[in-house]
């Protein structure tokens, strides 16, 4: 059965409470609507999710900026967001090309959860998740610098 693997970008609606407290929720709900998440983890049973986050008009987080590292796009203008903690974005690679789906948003500035290993989706919905790999994909290398901080960050 395929299944995304580490380092895809997915779209889905992420659920877990914890975003939603760590990201300031108005709504007190993870999301309401799918949004760009990084599978961190994968196996035959499922994968683990963590969401991307929008950083505000003024390129900073409204959060708890412990659990949510910048992001920086790669080949692109979006700004990197305003990080408190001076961390080093977390690189994506990004084609405007590769944007052929209704479903992919434009980008903006971003941060991605760090604070664990974030949702977990069992495989018979994580296998219909659409995939942005011709838009945006985790950079080498980047998904053991995320890992480091889910210790950083434990609940």
């Amino acid at each position: 059965m395929w299944l995304p693997k580490p380092g895809q970008v997915v779209y889905y609606r992420p659920t877990s409470k914890v975003f939603a407290a760590a990201s300031d929720s108005f709504s007190g709900e993870a999301s309401r609507k799918s949004r760009p998440c990084l599978v961190v983890r994968s196996t035959n049973k499922g994968i683990n999710i963590a969401p991307l986050y929008d950083g505000e008009a003024d390129n900073t987080l409204q959060a708890d900026h412990g659990w949510w590292s910048p992001v920086k796009f790669l080949n692109s203008n979006i700004p990197v967001p305003t990080d408190s903690l001076m961390r080093r974005p977390i690189r994506f690679s990004y084609s405007a090309d590769g944007k052929s789906h209704d479903y992919l948003p434009d980008l903006k500035p971003t941060f991605l959860w760090v604070g664990n290993d974030g949702e977990f989706i069992p495989s018979e919905t994580a296998k219909k998740l659409n995939t942005a790999d011709q838009y945006v994909r985790l950079e080498h290398g980047e998904l053991e610098r995320i890992q480091d901080c889910w210790t950083y960050c434990e609940y």
